[in-house]
């Protein structure tokens, strides 16, 4: 039996799975935009597919800022 406490606990996790889909698009939404920004500037230096944490945690910084 779940209670009215059990209830809101599972509405706040659901809705903060809802906000983190919504962040993670964006993120990717904006990773893709800068990638093909990068082909359009022809740049020769080495690809590197790696992206850490520290660049994680700036992109969603700047996107909770917006």
């Amino acid at each position: 039996m779940v209670t009215n406490g059990g209830n809101a606990d599972v509405a706040r996790v659901l809705g903060e799975i809802e906000t983190l889909k919504a962040a993670k698009s964006d993120i990717e939404n904006r990773i893709s935009a800068l990638e093909a920004q990068l082909r359009e500037t022809n740049v020769t230096q080495p690809q590197n597919d790696t992206v850490s944490i520290v660049d994680i945690t700036r992109i969603i910084k700047m996107e909770m800022c917006t």
